[in-house]
């Protein structure tokens, strides 16, 4: 699952948000983050990702190089 979480902290209503990170032991889980979006720095492309992977999905050498990809794409887009 990849969790596009750069609008995290805006919770409406009275319900809380939940990080999709709390799924992790369920289904492998790659979190992404801005410090752009959240902190208001407009022109810095600036984020961050995390997995919560216990089972070990993530370091199989297919799923890596997508992810590096991934990443590549994130950068340089």
């Amino acid at each position: 699952m990849i969790s596009d979480e750069v609008y995290g902290h805006l919770a409406f209503g009275a319900k809380p948000f939940v990080p999709m990170g709390v799924f992790g032991s369920i289904v492998p889980v790659l979190t992404l983050g801005s410090l752009s979006k959240r902190w208001i720095v407009p022109g810095w492309r600036l984020g961050w990702f995390v997995t919560n992977d216990p089972s070990g999905t993530f370091r199989e050498p297919k799923v890596l190089v997508f992810l590096l990809y991934l990443v590549h794409l994130l950068i340089f887009l």
